[in-house]
Parts: C-alpha cells; structure tokens; sequence
C-alpha cells in the first residue's frame, strides 16, 4: 500500500509539472560570468546536451577490443576515429537544412538548430583529426605525394578531405561570418559539396551510405527550397489595364515573378536623417503566423545579400487580388483605400529595416532618393523595387494560449512584439473564442530619439491595443528612450528635468520604484531606435556579440550632458526641443520613460502573478544579452514554483540568431 501511494503522488500532474520547471529552470540559466567576461552565451541546457554529445563520440571513438595504450589499440582507435567521422556526416548535413526532413517532421526551424549544427560539425572535425593524427603516424609525406599505388591515391583523397574540412572550420569562424556573411555562405556551400565528393572517393564502398544519405539530404532541401522560391514570389494576378473604367471585358490576368515593395511616406518633420526605413511587400501570396521570420532578397539593392527580418504585420485572412495603387507605381494613392504602414492593406508585409551597411544602407538611400524626387506626376517618375522572399521560418508557440503575454524588445525586434499584437487583435474579430490572453505588458527599449519610426510603432500598437481592449484584453505599453541626452520629460506640457535612472523619475512622479507597469504616468513625447554599430546584422534577428559587461550597461544614465561627455552625433536633445509641441497622445495607452532603462527582474515580476495558475509567456526580441537576461529570471521565477513560492511556471520564447 506504501509504495502504491507513492506511485500514485509522483504520477500526479503537479509533480509532472514540477519536474519539468524544474529542468527547463536548469535548461534556461546561464553560465556565471568570470571576472566580468562572458565565457558563452550557450545556456546550461545547451552546455549539457553539448557535453553529453562529446562523451558519446570519445566512448565510442576508444571502445576497441585492442590493449589499452597498445600500438594495435592506437590503430583500432585510429580507425574507429574515421568511421565515427563518416557517421556524422549525415547529421551535420541534416542539421544544416533549412526545409530537410528534420524541419518538416520535427517541426524545427533551422535557427533553433544552428548552434547544434555548429558544434557537431566541430566534433566531426576532432574526430578526423584524431583519424588524420594517428595515421600519418605511418605514412610518408613524399609516398603521399608522388606514389602511383592505389593506396597511396586513397590516401591523397583522405588528405584531400581532411584539408576541405580544416578550410570549412577556419572559415566558419565567427570574426569571418561578421568579416562577409556572403563570402562565408558561397564559400560554404561550395566547400561543403567539395568534401562530399572527396569523401565518395576516400571510403571504401562498403562505407558510402553516409555519402548518399548526406547526398540525398542536400538535394531534398534543395528541391523544397526552391519549390517554395517559386511559390512564394510567382503567381497569376489579375493586371488592370490602362483606361480600364472606359473598357468592357474581363480583366487581364498575367503571370508575375517578384513581390512589389513600396515606400512608406512620414507623416512627421524630422530634423535629423533617420536610420529606419519601413517598407511594404504588397500582396505576398503566403501566409505566416507571429513570431515567424523571412529571407529578403533585392536584387536592384545587393545581388548577393539576402537578410532576416521579422514582420512587424501578421497575414491578413484575405488578400486582395490585384496591385493597389501606389504612388510607386506613378498614381496617387486611392483616398477610400490608403496604404501606411499603419494601415496595411490586405496581406501586406511591413518591415521595420535599420540601416548599417551592405543591402540595408542602399535600401534607406534608395528612400532618401525616392522622398527627394517630385510628384509622380512630374516628369521624373518613381520606379519600384522587386523583392523575392523565402520562408516563413520558425515555429513560435501559440500566443492565443497564454494569459498573460509579457513582449520586451529592443530597436527593430519591436516588430516581433507589433506581430504578436496583430495576430491577437485579428483573433478579436475572426474567433474570439480562441482567444484566451487576459494581460499584454508591452516593453521596447530604444538608443535614439527618431520621430518617424516612434511614431509608426506607436500607431500600429494603439490600433491593436483598441481592438484588444474593446474585447476585454488588458494591455499596458511602456517605451524606454535610454540616451542620456532625452532625460528630460514632458508631463501635460510642463518640463520636468530627470537626472538619474528609472528611481528618480519615479520619485519625482511620487511613485514607490517598484518598476509596476500599473505605476508609471505616461509621458509625451518621441524616442527612437536603439544605435548598433554599423557593422552588426541590421535585421530584427539580432546576431552581434554584446559588450563586455551587461548589455544594459551601455545605457547608464548620466547625471551631466556636458559637450565632452555627450555620444558623438547625438542630437536626442535637439530633437526633443523641436518635437515637443507636436507630441501627441496615446490614448492613455504608452507610457514613455527618458534618460533610463528597463529593469528586467523587477519587470518581469511585477507582470508574471506569482499567486494564481494562469499561464504565462514571456517573448523576447533582443541581443544576447537581453535574452540571456530574461532567461536567468525566467529560470528563477520556474525554481520559485517548484519551491512552492509560485503557484504556476513561466515559459520563455525569443527570438534571435547567436
């Protein structure tokens, strides 16, 4: 009977769900930093499932038959060594797909196996170094060179293989990705089909299945990918034809390849040149769910580059069959059927792009170059840009579970967020019933004061948080412009000098600093883009090594703006001076925090109850940092319930390439 009722407690779900907090805690924490430095950003999950990995090959590579430290066992191993090589071949491949068999049937996008592909390919390349090592122990180099025997060309090809897999690790550092991802993905691709080849004539034929496995792995992707290429950017529209009100007759339908990319227009004066530019994809005939990302591909803009970038718009149920109106295509916009970012028409795509260099920095000159041309109508007309897109990628959880959802971004990951707000509101109107989210607390974090793009987020997350409002969704917004010169608030027109953090301004406001998303005052006025430096990865999947220390550290507030201690081309302040009296406001709905930072664990408490079994999802579109910084209080908040401090988990999805 004892032992029944025990049975019988650890298979109740509480227990269950205890458990698994309990290891997806240990999963998400990461590894202490050692005097200030940050020895990886792998979590302790990923380090141990990479440890695990390394003891299975080094039992396998030494469990021989031969006397240990023999020269017969230093053979065997030798051996073993090059045949555990060959066997991961098809693993590495599988890992590098993007639309293989592994992200079809395991449902895996290829970013969330990124890092496994990387490092098996590195333990594939130890174990054939312990293969090469050994055996060149007993083989000549001028043999290898000039023997005509059979063996000896065998050999050359082992040689031949072991080189293409050196020069494949050497230029899959990450200083060479950064130096030119372009250079990296053609040298890849091409380096990789190279050691395929050399392999098929190093092993014997009793060992080419691996070969044909990985063969018939690369060409799978290859065929889905390019089926989805043509699916995604070539379809039949129907085509309106010039003096169409005075025709009679069915409209033309032609076959179209590309997608037509439109600028969007300010509403706002900036003083300043801005470093995002919003774009729309019109009439993308696929559809994707929030949290997903594609590939943009330009071709007038950069032959060579395609970059990530994450919908700031979820896909519309339906989509309009015919090329609207455009200023970019020499007409003036429809006044019943205006298209802003703001205001997307039916399944359009709108990107949030900040520019740093490459494809990016063209593509907001190419817009500098379209706002600076005349009027369609003059006699110097606007010609638009074809975008190819591949994907969607990813497979983000469903929001519409979840009770309270907790969005914190950074820069252009805003878009992430602004596509989760969009989703939910469409579920407001297309299936209330799915909708089961009762709190959204809404986090961005900015560098710079940019009206334009401020401005653009905020209309787009207004018009979601009516909708979700008006269906009984509580939803708080919070802006963070952390630049030293935009400290200064304006509340109900009058001024109010911050010269501290996020305690002082709450003091000043006769708040308790308990960072409560119920507690903050909104504040009028503009905040902008987070400032990267130029040579990082412009898209909202933010791939760059954070500086040493916190990542929020680089936003300290400072007490003086003096002209010595000011950022280099700073004009936050100036622009605060021009732009207050054109703030508007948010329908009570944003409020706007200047000269400070967001405080992460006192945040991330204050939204995520600790009294009450309600779901609770926090998604995060940052940098390393920020990630790795959501995931540590997620983790202690997960070791809280299992403690019984807490009376529900909390689950943790973000966004990012490492």
């Amino acid at each position: 009977m004892p032992s029944q009722k025990r049975r019988s407690r650890l298979s109740t779900p509480g227990c269950i769900e205890t458990a698994v907090a309990f290891f997806t805690a240990l999963s998400l924490l990461s590894v202490p930093r050692l005097w200030g430095c940050r020895i990886t950003v792998l979590p302790l999950g990923k380090i141990f499932s990479l440890a695990a990995l390394a003891c299975i090959v080094s039992a396998l590579v030494v469990s021989v038959d031969a006397p240990r430290f023999s020269d017969h066992f230093i053979d065997d191993v030798a051996f073993r060594a090059a045949w555990i090589t060959i066997a991961q071949v098809p693993l590495v491949y599988l890992l590098a797909t993007k639309r293989g068999p592994l992200n079809i049937i395991a449902a895996l996008s290829y970013e969330r196996v990124n890092w496994i592909h990387r490092w098996s390919g590195r333990m594939l390349f130890l174990s054939a170094t312990t293969h090469m090592g050994i055996m060149m122990r007993s083989i000549d180099v001028s043999d290898i060179i000039r023997s005509p025997d059979k063996v000896m060309i065998v050999v050359r090809y082992g040689v031949a293989s072991y080189g293409t897999l050196a020069w494949i690790a050497l230029t899959s550092a990450l200083p060479v990705r950064r130096w030119s991802y372009r250079a990296f993905y053609l040298n890849h691709w091409a380096s990789t089909s190279v050691l395929l080849w050399v392999l098929f004539n190093h092993v014997p034929r009793s060992a080419r299945a691996p070969i044909y496995a990985s063969t018939a792995i690369v060409a799978f992707d290859r065929l889905f990918h390019y089926y989805a290429l043509v699916r995604n950017n070539v379809c039949i529209r129907v085509v309106k034809r010039r003096l169409s009100k005075f025709r009679k007759g069915p409209s033309r339908k032609a076959i179209t390849v590309g997608l037509p990319v439109k600028m969007t227009a300010p509403t706002l004066a900036s003083p300043t040149p801005e470093s995002t530019t919003v774009i729309r994809i019109c009439n993308v005939p696929f559809s994707w769910t929030p949290g997903q990302h594609v590939r943009l591909y330009l071709p007038e803009l950069g032959c060579c580059e395609v970059h990530p970038f994450t919908p700031a718009t979820c896909s519309q149920p339906a989509v309009s069959p015919a090329l609207p109106d455009d200023v970019e295509n020499d007409r003036l916009l429809s006044p019943t059927t205006p298209a802003t970012a703001e205001s997307p028409l039916p399944n359009e795509m709108v990107l949030l792009v900040r520019s740093h260099s490459g494809l990016t920095r063209r593509l907001a000159e190419y817009c500098s170059t379209w706002l600076s041309r005349p009027c369609p109508n003059a006699s110097c007309p606007s010609s638009s840009l074809t975008a190819y897109i591949d994907g969607p990628y990813g497979t983000p959880p469903a929001w519409e579970a979840y009770s309270t959802l907790v969005l914190v971004a950074t820069s252009t990951g805003v878009s992430f967020s602004l596509s989760i707000m969009d989703w939910l509101a469409q579920l407001c109107t297309l299936d209330p019933t799915r909708l089961g989210v009762k709190r959204i607390h809404f986090v961005w974090s900015v560098r710079h004061l940019e009206p334009q793009f401020e401005a653009s987020v905020a209309d787009m997350l207004v018009r979601h948080a009516t909708t979700l409002r008006d269906a009984g969704v509580d939803v708080t917004a919070v802006f963070y412009a952390t630049c030293p010169e935009a400290n200064q608030a304006v509340i109900e027109g009058e001024e109010v000098v911050i010269e501290g953090g996020e305690e002082e301004y709450m003091e000043e406001l006769d708040y308790t600093p308990k960072h409560d998303f119920d507690e903050v005052e909104e504040l009028h006025g503009f905040d902008s883009q987070e400032s990267f430096d130029s040579r990082a990865s412009s898209s909202t999947l933010i791939d760059e090594e954070a500086p040493r220390g916190s990542f929020w550290s680089q936003f300290e507030p400072r007490t003086v703006s003096s002209p010595s201690t000011r950022e280099q081309g700073c004009t936050c302040s100036f622009v605060r001076s021009q732009l207050q009296s054109n703030s508007k406001t948010s329908s009570g709905l944003v409020a706007r925090v200047y000269g400070s930072r967001p405080h992460l664990p006192s945040m991330l408490n204050s939204a995520a109850r600790a009294r009450g079994r309600e779901s609770v999802m926090v998604a995060v579109c940052s940098s390393a940092d920020v990630v790795a910084e959501s995931r540590n209080e997620v983790a202690k908040m997960n070791l809280a319930f299992v403690a019984g401090k807490r009376d529900a988990g909390v689950d943790i999805f973000s966004e990012g390439f490492s």
